[in-house]
């Protein structure tokens, strides 16, 4: 055989060889989803600035493997990838988080020239997903106020999930849901800057601040409201259903009548039997 003929058998077979190795394209994925409003709220001049710190994560996790547990083994997915260290996504989602829930202050995870009204670190110790789809989250964080002799808060919680992780993007929305949850904490812990009086902000911040807070609770007077309405519209209906059951039992007559009297107010119900 030919050295020219050995060549080419050689090179077909690296080129079958390719062939039988090769896979479903590699995905990447991102936590953040597409915003359902591209447009951004317009905020006024001297709006309150949340900063959060880059999130910290434990050195396994913080790469661009996605990774689920089975047993004692961390395994890596082969077909698909964070798009960036999952220490960037998670800060980048848990800023859009803030920023929607508190939509009348300015919140960032870059660092800021002066020092912000609030600044919030976040370390997460744990975060597990098996292959059976139970998901666990441990955290602290700890919100340092501008003001008010440097007042801090800190928090931790933990917490679990069940879902399926069958796939990559089913590892990546039960990833999601647990950074939710942990962005909803956040938002919740903010509000001892205006219940605890060591740690009372500048009436200014306070207000642009817990300004979407207030519109919520309005809403839910209302709410209130329309609901005592409807109570108070049943409790007339039932009380004009027994005076209609009182009027049948006289028109009756005979020993109901004496019942009736009983069912209506006094000087409504007049006995006329024996007269």
């Amino acid at each position: 055989m030919s050295v020219r003929m050995s060549a080419c058998l050689a090179a077909a077979a690296v080129v079958a060889l390719a062939g039988c190795a090769a896979g479903p394209p590699l995905r990447l994925y991102t936590l953040s989803e597409p915003s359902v409003s591209p447009i951004e709220p317009l905020l006024e001049s001297g709006a309150p600035v949340i900063e959060l710190e880059r999130v910290s994560l434990p050195s396994y996790i913080d790469t661009q493997d996605i990774l689920t547990r089975e047993g004692d083994v961390v395994v890596r997915s082969m077909t698909g990838r964070w798009v960036n260290r999952l220490s960037l996504l998670a800060s980048d989602f848990l800023t859009d988080r803030l920023a929607l829930a508190i939509s009348r202050a300015v919140v960032t995870d870059r660092r800021q020239p002066a020092t912000p009204d609030y600044r919030i670190t976040v370390a997460i110790s744990a975060l597990d997903i098996t292959r059976a789809g139970t998901a666990t989250l441990s955290a602290d964080w700890e919100i340092v106020s501008r003001e008010a002799g440097k007042c801090v808060v800190r928090k931790r919680i933990r917490f679990t999930l069940d879902g399926s992780a069958a796939t990559d993007q089913d590892v990546v929305r039960i990833e999601r849901m647990l950074f939710d949850r942990l962005a909803d904490s956040i938002v919740s812990s903010l509000s001892v800057f205006r219940t605890n009086s060591s740690c009372l902000q500048p009436r200014r911040v306070v207000d642009e601040l817990f300004a979407t807070s207030r519109n919520d609770q309005f809403h839910r007077k209302d709410a209130e409201q329309s609901l005592f309405n409807a109570e108070l519209a049943y409790v007339t209906a039932q009380s004009q259903l027994f005076q209609s059951y009182a009027d049948l039992y006289k028109a009756i007559g005979g020993g109901w009548v004496w019942d009736a009297e009983g069912l209506v107010p006094n000087g409504v119900a007049t006995n006329t039997v024996g007269q």
